[in-house]
Parts: C-alpha cells; sequence; structure tokens
C-alpha cells in the first residue's frame, strides 16, 4: 500500500501545477484530473506487482532478480552496462544457468 501512496504523490506532485493551471483557466472541473492521477498510480502499482509475481513464478527468484532491473526503473543503468561491458559476470552466470 505504501508503494501505490508514493507512486500516486509523486505523480500529483508533478502534474499539480498543470492541473492548477487548467483549473485556474478553465475551471474547477478540472480539479477532477487528481482522481484520475490517483487512479492511474494505484493502477500502475498494481501492475507492477503483478509483472514481479508473474516473473517470481515463472523464472524464479535468481533470475527474477536479474531480469526485475530491465523492466523496473534501473532500466537504463541494466542497459548502460550491457553496452558498455561493465555488467557483473556473476549475474550473468546466475542467469545463463
Amino acid at each position: 500500500m505504501t508503494v501505490a501512496l508514493s507512486i500516486v504523490v509523486m505523480s500529483a506532485l508533478l502534474a499539480s501545477p498543470f492541473i492548477n493551471v487548467l483549473a485556474g483557466r478553465g475551471g474547477p472541473r478540472w480539479l477532477g484530473s487528481y482522481a484520475v492521477v490517483g487512479a492511474f498510480g494505484f493502477a500502475a502499482a498494481a501492475i507492477a506487482v503483478a509483472v514481479t509475481i508473474g516473473l517470481f513464478k515463472s523464472i524464479g527468484p535468481q533470475r527474477t532478480r536479474v531480469v526485475a532491473p530491465d523492466s523496473g526503473g534501473g532500466g537504463r543503468r541494466s542497459l548502460h552496462d550491457r553496452v558498455t561491458g561493465e555488467c557483473d559476470p556473476v549475474l550473468w552466470d546466475t542467469f545463463a544457468r
């Protein structure tokens, strides 16, 4: 629940300047956008948990730890490691098993 709330709060903080300007210029109906931001935040958290559980069940815990950064926020770092060859060989040996 705290993960979902942190996603919603961060999304609302990022969207609030735009929503407030729209509410000021276009009327108070735009304040309903905060509910939409909240709904999308909770949906994103639910999808992330479902994907993680699916990975855990399908490929196991060790491989999930290797694959999960590619599908999450650490994707840029993993891509950088692959391109530059700076990846940890122990992790890739674990994944290859």
